[in-house]
């Protein structure tokens, strides 16, 4: 839906969304792996760490018009790769192994 209401009402073209997906995705399995927290719990921050990168990276790519916003999106995309990768907290290159799965029943739902 984002790539719809970017390129088709904004009109501009974006190559940076993998990178977003990739921020909230990391953030979950940081918080699942590392402190403990159930796949549910870590949603919401997630949503909102990939919320604020993206508005930090959108306000200052924002101001690139014609060409330079692809190549801008493009950058953004490579930058956030590269910093994954070199990062050993995210597991490098290889990943993060050892992801809890999402339980079936929502924290909500359980009895105790």
């Amino acid at each position: 839906m984002g790539v719809v209401v970017l390129t088709g009402v904004g009109g501009m073209t974006s190559f940076g969304q993998a990178a977003s997906m990739g921020v909230g995705a990391y953030t979950t399995a940081i918080l699942c792996l590392h402190l403990g927290w159930s796949a549910w719990f870590a949603l919401p921050v997630a949503l909102l760490a990939t919320a604020v990168v993206s508005l930090v990276l959108g306000l200052l790519t924002i101001r690139l018009l014609g060409h330079f916003l692809p190549l801008g999106t493009i950058a953004w995309g490579l930058a956030l790769f590269y910093f994954f990768g070199a990062s050993p907290m995210l597991g490098g290159y290889g990943g993060l192994s050892g992801i809890p799965p999402v339980p079936r029943q929502r924290p909500w739902q359980i009895q105790g």
